[in-house]
């Protein structure tokens, strides 16, 4: 973990599911539920440019889903920055993409990271930008993902989803050296690869290769994992991939406290549409 900046200046209010920024402060929460994110550069990117950084964007997934973008006010002095990010959830994993960009918002940098909350803790993680990191579309100037994330959605256990294509661009001006896709993160045995265009390929400047990522449903629970891929020039491009897998008795319970609930219902209906049509057909006759 990067050494943090000595004394403590003031601490921004933090409200659940928000972001703060942090001057210096060695133990923000001792008794807290936190993720404590100190952001540096991987060393793509040098100290001058880094701090014409004007705003970081933080898109975050798995347990929870928000948005969120923070100004600072003397960026990266000394080279980070430390954000506290105060989690609604009480569990599971958190994946963070940041962005770092200038006075425009034109795209500085960027990384991802994957987080397992700790209930009644303070999670300190190093999250590394670089230039070759992409925001998932959004400009750049190395390889781009044509999405930040992706929620395959709710299966049973043993059901075979169908895989989910994602395309790769080079949005450089020069040819990419050769490729390599990888999964990453605690929820990577849930997913696999498939199709993959782009392994072992160079991309010219503005080509694109696609691959196929599959849903595994073979271990009930959220995984959450990243869909990474890299090359060198120009770095990596990072997707953030999550899901629920649920047991099939959870599905049939569910569906018998549905069924249960509307039975009475039904029934009374059946009492309430017979007898007056019987009672006036005899008045009738």
């Amino acid at each position: 973990m990067p050494a943090l900046r000595s004394g403590c200046a003031r601490l921004l209010p933090i409200v659940l599911g928000g972001l703060a920024a942090v001057s210096g402060c060695e133990k923000p929460f001792d008794n807290g539920y936190a993720v404590d994110l100190i952001v540096s550069s991987d060393g793509t990117i040098g100290e001058a440019e880094l701090k014409t950084t004007r705003t970081l964007d933080f898109t975050v997934t798995g347990a929870e889903m928000t948005t969120a973008s923070y100004q600072l006010s003397r960026p990266f002095d000394g080279g980070e920055e430390r954000v506290i990010y105060r989690p609604a959830a009480t569990g599971g994993d958190l994946s963070f993409l940041v962005v770092a960009r200038d006075m425009n918002g034109a795209r500085l940098a960027s990384g991802t990271d994957i987080v397992t909350l700790e209930p009644g803790k303070t999670v300190t993680r190093s999250l590394k930008i670089g230039r070759g990191s992409t925001d998932g579309g959004g400009g750049g100037t190395g390889l781009v993902i044509d999405r930040s994330s992706f929620d395959f959605g709710t299966f049973v256990t043993g059901q075979s989803p169908q895989p989910t294509t994602f395309t790769i661009t080079n949005a450089g001006s020069v040819a990419t050296g050769t490729l390599a896709s990888a999964l990453s993160g605690v929820g990577a045995a849930s997913y696999s690869i498939e199709a993959d265009t782009c392994a072992a390929k160079a991309l010219p400047a503005g080509a694109s290769c696609t691959l196929a990522v599959r849903l595994l449903t073979t271990t009930v629970g959220t995984p959450v994992a990243s869909l990474m891929v890299s090359a060198d020039p120009p770095g990596s491009a990072t997707a953030a991939l999550s899901a629920t897998v649920v047991a099939p008795e959870q599905v049939t319970k569910a569906a018998t406290v549905v069924q249960q609930a509307a039975g009475p219902a039904v029934e009374q209906n059946k009492a309430a549409d017979t007898g007056p049509k019987l009672a006036q057909t005899t008045a009738a006759t």
